[in-house]
């Protein structure tokens, strides 16, 4: 599993080295993202389990919503208004959360921001919610 946290980290820091977005180190974004108007964006296409709500936080609830608007190309006005959360490098489910939010707001769908979604959404929201629907890490 570290694997997968190790990749999606590095790949996240270059690729939003490109877009030339800066994150502090403090732990907050320089960017509020979810202050920005929502775009018409590409849907993109992945499979995402089917698991009970209640088994899940919050921020995985926003990962799960987020997720299902960007593969049906429709982000429901109560989502796009919704906190991803607070940035923490320690905490790649908010990070996950605040760049899949960004691509419901970024008028460029090509390139580095969505090959960061693709992995997210094919990779790493698969991985995440069958570790939590299996309960394999309790």
């Amino acid at each position: 599993m570290s694997f997968f946290f190790a990749t999606f980290s590095n790949i996240l820091t270059v690729k939003l080295q490109g877009l030339n977005l800066l994150l502090s180190h403090s732990g907050s974004s320089s960017l509020a993202v979810e202050k920005l108007p929502v775009v018409d964006y590409e849907p993109i296409d992945c499979s995402i389990t089917d698991i009970d709500r209640n088994l899940l936080s919050i921020g995985q609830q926003y990962l799960l919503d987020i997720s299902n608007a960007i593969t049906l190309g429709n982000c429901p006005e109560d989502l796009a208004n919704r906190d991803p959360g607070p940035l923490f490098h320690s905490r790649w489910l908010t990070a996950a959360n605040r760049v899949l939010s960004l691509y419901l707001r970024s008028s460029d769908s090509s390139g580095n921001l969505t090959e960061i979604i693709s992995f997210i959404l094919k990779l790493y929201m698969p991985v995440w919610f069958a570790i939590k629907k299996e309960q394999i890490f309790y």
